[in-house]
């Protein structure tokens, strides 16, 4: 079903199917994941580490929240804006955003984190104003 052109291009029917339930739960749950990512980023002391949150929280916020508007727009059954393949599109721009996330993380954050220590070791012991 889900690799069926009539699937994902046709007006789907006015009554939400099952996998419409699931792809709105999913999207509350991502919403919801990023709410708690949130709560954790101004936990958090560390800039570097910070960041590297700020990065999956946008990820999480933004295709949690545009699940939820498909999901209104599917609910409504508004013609052109409640087709699944919306639903593919946000799927597709949250599996690059996550990639390029883990990029970072794999390859990035190491050696920022490293610099930013080095830098805070040798601004401990250079003279000057305190902060």
């Amino acid at each position: 079903m889900p690799f069926d052109y009539f699937f994902w291009f046709a007006q789907p029917s006015s009554f939400l199917s099952d996998f419409d339930k699931n792809t709105g739960f999913i999207f509350g749950s991502l919403f919801v994941v990023g709410v708690i990512l949130f709560v954790v980023k101004l936990l958090l002391k560390d800039p570097i580490a910070k960041r590297l949150v700020n990065k999956f929280f946008h990820l999480f916020i933004w295709i949690g929240f545009s699940g939820a508007i498909w999901f209104g727009f599917r609910y409504e059954s508004t013609p052109f804006l409640g087709r699944r393949f919306w639903v593919g599109l946000i799927a597709l721009a949250g599996l690059v955003w996550l990639v390029w996330n883990i990029y970072y993380l794999l390859l990035k954050f190491k050696s920022e984190r490293q610099a930013h220590l080095t830098e805070s070791i040798r601004q401990r012991y250079l003279p000057g104003s305190k902060k």
